[in-house]
């Protein structure tokens, strides 16, 4: 049995991934400027639901491209 193509894998990976779109809850956190590190940082417990943007594989594979 052969290893498959990385490419095999990659275009796996992303439908695999678009459907997840279709399955997963959509949520984000709210996020803050930490002055210790410069980065902006998730505040716990601020997690909520945000309106779902599913993405089909054909719109997937059509990041590849860009």
């Amino acid at each position: 049995m052969r290893f498959p193509h990385p490419l095999t894998l990659l275009v796996g990976g992303l439908i695999l991934a678009a459907a997840a779109t279709w399955v997963l809850p959509a949520g984000q956190y709210e996020r803050r400027d930490d002055p210790a590190t410069g980065r902006r940082v998730a505040v716990a417990g601020t997690y909520h639901a945000v309106e779902p943007h599913p993405v089909g594989p054909l719109q997937a594979l059509g990041t590849l491209h860009r």
